[in-house]
């Protein structure tokens, strides 16, 4: 996304990541671009394939992180605070959103960048296929989301 103020620049979805205190360089481990679940429970029994449907999705384990990096448009005043609201929402892959989450996150004045790290505790799934993690971002005047990015995850179930 660019405007003329502030650029999304990339984003990942890993396990974990690390920001060293000293050089503030960030680390990310185990990127992620495929889950396997495999033995799934519910209520103390296993759960068949058949059983998941999108109007019953099963909510399990994320443990990632997505990490976004965000950079200031040329345009923009450098001694300037930018802030901005953003939305993740976790997509099946019929389309239907099955958990949303809501942040924000400022450019502090004087920075070039900044980079957000969205924790995913937990998604729901509903098939095998592929999942999307879509950001959107909302501008201070604007009242409505726009789109920035999609990050395709493919969910096996066995």
């Amino acid at each position: 996304m660019k405007n003329n103020d502030i650029i999304h620049q990339w984003s990942i979805v890993c396990q974990k990541s690390s920001v060293d205190q000293g050089s503030n360089l960030l680390s990310l481990f185990n990127n992620v671009e495929e889950i396997t679940a495999s033995d799934l429970m519910v209520n103390g029994m296993k759960l068949d394939l058949k059983d998941l449907t999108e109007k019953k999705p099963i909510v399990i384990a994320g443990d990632m992180e997505h990490v976004t990096l965000w950079r200031r448009g040329l345009s923009s005043n450098k001694e300037s605070i930018i802030e901005r609201d953003m939305m993740v929402e976790w997509v099946s892959p019929a389309g239907a959103v099955l958990i949303k989450s809501e942040a924000s996150f400022k450019i502090e004045a004087g920075k070039q960048n900044t980079r957000v790290i969205f924790k995913i505790d937990k998604i729901a799934i509903t098939t095998t296929g592929t999942y999307l993690i879509r950001l959107f971002i909302k501008e201070p005047k604007d009242k409505v989301y726009k789109g920035v990015t999609e990050t395709p995850i493919d969910m096996k179930i066995i």
